[in-house]
């Protein structure tokens, strides 16, 4: 049984999905929050970049990387993201799961988070 739409973003708050030519097509609720931009239709390069792994930002590159821990920054912003990209083949798509990339309570303030936003 899969989730619907609204329990995964309750569920994963921060996720993301792209396509296979980095287009955003949906947007966890907490992280459209916090970057506005990042809408569907929209390039994630124009609002991301990878930190980690060193790595292009392309569908081909992150394929080619399943098991790796991604970093993404947000352009414009502090907030940095930390997790999985998960491709999904038969769509063409890949899922990025993640958190925000934080060492402690106080630093969630400085990106516009409070715990109330984590699942």
């Amino acid at each position: 049984m899969g989730l619907t739409p609204a329990a995964f973003a309750e569920a994963f708050p921060f996720h993301l999905v792209l396509d296979d030519e980095l287009r955003v097509r949906q947007v966890g609720p907490t992280l459209a929050r916090l970057l506005p931009a990042l809408v569907p239709g929209c390039q994630a390069s124009a609002h991301l970049r990878i930190r980690r792994p060193p790595l292009a930002l392309t569908y081909t590159a992150i394929c080619a990387n399943p098991r790796s821990v991604y970093v993404l920054e947000a352009i414009g912003s502090p907030l940095r993201l930390k997790g999985q990209m998960l491709p999904q083949p038969a769509s063409r798509h890949l899922l990025f799961l993640c958190s925000p990339a934080v060492t402690d309570i106080a630093a969630l303030a400085a990106v516009g988070l409070s715990l109330s936003d984590f699942a």
